[in-house]
């Protein structure tokens, strides 16, 4: 089983989360900044990367953001890193809901249930 990022709620609640996407991420972090950082500085200097499609004579230019090539290049899926990080933020909002229950000092004005 895949490690996972634990979250009490009470004692009897515990929200597992686990982040194989961003994992990987971080086990990336420095080949994908030195990368980036190299991207970047080519972008600075007018250098703009470009490929021929298939059957093709015309050279097109690649405007993918660095965020994207880097991406793709160590084979990482945006959108499941995003859905991983709304998941982490979903059981922190549980794990400090869960804590402050009893003195959570509501603004005047509202109710309980609309403090988010």
């Amino acid at each position: 089983m895949a490690k996972a990022i634990k979250f009490p709620i009470d004692k009897n609640t515990t929200i597992h989360v686990q982040t194989p996407e961003g994992d990987r991420v971080l086990s990336v972090k420095e080949k994908s900044q030195a990368i980036g950082e190299f991207l970047e500085w080519l972008q600075s200097d007018g250098v703009v990367l470009a490929h021929w499609p298939d059957e093709s004579d015309e050279l097109i230019p690649i405007f993918d953001p660095i965020e994207r090539l880097l991406a793709r290049y160590f084979d990482i899926d945006l959108a499941k890193v995003e859905e991983e990080k709304l998941a982490l933020l979903r059981a922190m909002r549980a794990q400090h809901e869960g804590q402050l229950t009893s003195d959570l000092v509501v603004p005047q004005g509202y109710r309980r249930d609309q403090c988010n």
